[in-house]
């Protein structure tokens, strides 16, 4: 996850918007799906920067917002213990008033880019989405960066592997499918193109098939620590730009990476965008095995109203990177393609969202 995304200069207001949904969301009561044993939670959006779900620690349950981040591994949250300002305007976990709770000796340290986590990990009965694991391992931070006094959510759901994991714990994931709670232990991400609503879902334990418009295709993981897939190249005004590989992860809002593949295509854009004329602006395409997928440029620019005023941002960031010749794709790539997740046979699949795109007014 990358915490510097969640920054914005200025907040929306005074927005309308006109979405038309191929398919309506109350019709995945009334379908047989393709997969049994799917449970579908609710995604809350805040302003396309992130999104979070509802989840409860300990008897009885106290409720949490977490961000669900494919970018990294670990679940904690703020902890009654942290009295700094990053802690105090958020839920805390009370782990005294918790009859299930356990204490270990274990303590965590988790390094974002916006700054480190550090904490305890406890552990307690966790409820998420109807589902209960009795006795899970997760982080209770006592000192937290700033950057989080800015955000909605309490903590972070890391949904990526345990070989990244600062907890050495499996995720929530690997922890329902060992118990037989869900049938794979996969999970995929459809992400609304409606702003500040909670019309976006995570499906534990396969594919929902109304929020796909097309097939999927499926790429094999190329290193299971994050959400890497090899990269062929990305397209940008006929110019071809080789990638080598790509993270897929909806912690990180924007596309994100190496500054020898994104600076000149950021660099290439006015310091003003035209809020008029979005669509006069070049498509991105990202190239994986041969398959293009196309970012259209309202995809990747977002548009916002304040004080009455139609503004734009280029949702494209590049910086020095360990890994050169890498990008990431945040939540802008993932609410066109609805992505699946994998780890049972080892791949990512996409197809391309059943929506059409919301329209500013």
């Amino acid at each position: 996850m990358k915490l510097n995304e969640l920054r914005f200069d200025q907040k929306p207001d005074n927005q309308n918007f006109v979405s038309h949904m191929l398919l309506q969301h109350s019709l995945r009561d009334q379908l047989n799906f393709a997969q049994d044993n799917l449970t579908e939670i609710a995604l809350t959006d805040n302003f396309k920067s992130y999104y979070y779900v509802n989840l409860q620690i300990g008897s009885p349950p106290q409720n949490f917002k977490l961000s669900v981040d494919t970018g990294s591994s670990d679940l904690w949250v703020q902890s009654i213990n942290c009295n700094l300002s990053s802690c105090i305007k958020h839920q805390r976990f009370n782990y005294t008033a918790s009859s299930t709770f356990k204490m270990t000796d274990k303590n965590f340290t988790i390094h974002y880019l916006g700054g480190d986590v550090k904490g305890n990990i406890g552990m307690d009965k966790l409820t998420f989405g109807g589902l209960t694991i009795n006795d899970y391992n997760f982080g209770m931070a006592y000192q937290s960066s700033t950057l989080f006094q800015q955000v909605l959510f309490d903590g972070i759901l890391g949904l990526a592997f345990t070989s990244i994991s600062s907890l050495k714990c499996p995720t929530i994931i690997d922890k329902l499918y060992q118990e037989g709670q869900i049938s794979e232990n996969s999970f995929s991400i459809y992400l609304s193109s409606k702003q500040n609503t909670n019309e976006s879902e995570l499906i534990l334990g396969g594919i929902n098939p109304i929020y796909a418009e097309t097939e999927f295709k499926y790429y094999p993981i190329y290193r299971d620590m994050q959400y890497v897939l090899k990269g062929n190249y990305l397209t940008f005004n006929d110019t071809q730009i080789n990638v080598n590989t790509v993270i897929i992860d909806s912690g990180t809002s924007t596309i994100t990476g190496d500054e020898n593949i994104l600076g000149p295509i950021s660099q290439s854009f006015p310091s003003t965008i035209d809020c008029y004329n979005i669509t006069g602006y070049p498509s991105i395409f990202i190239n994986f095995d041969g398959d293009d997928y196309e970012l259209l440029p309202e995809d990747y620019i977002y548009s916002y109203s304040y004080k009455g005023v139609l503004n734009c941002r280029l949702g494209i960031k590049y910086f020095q990177l360990k890994n050169p010749g890498q990008i990431i794709l945040g939540d802008s790539f993932m609410r066109k393609y609805y992505t699946y997740f994998d780890k049972t046979n080892n791949r990512i699949g996409f197809a391309k969202a059943a929506q059409k795109q919301t329209v500013l007014i």
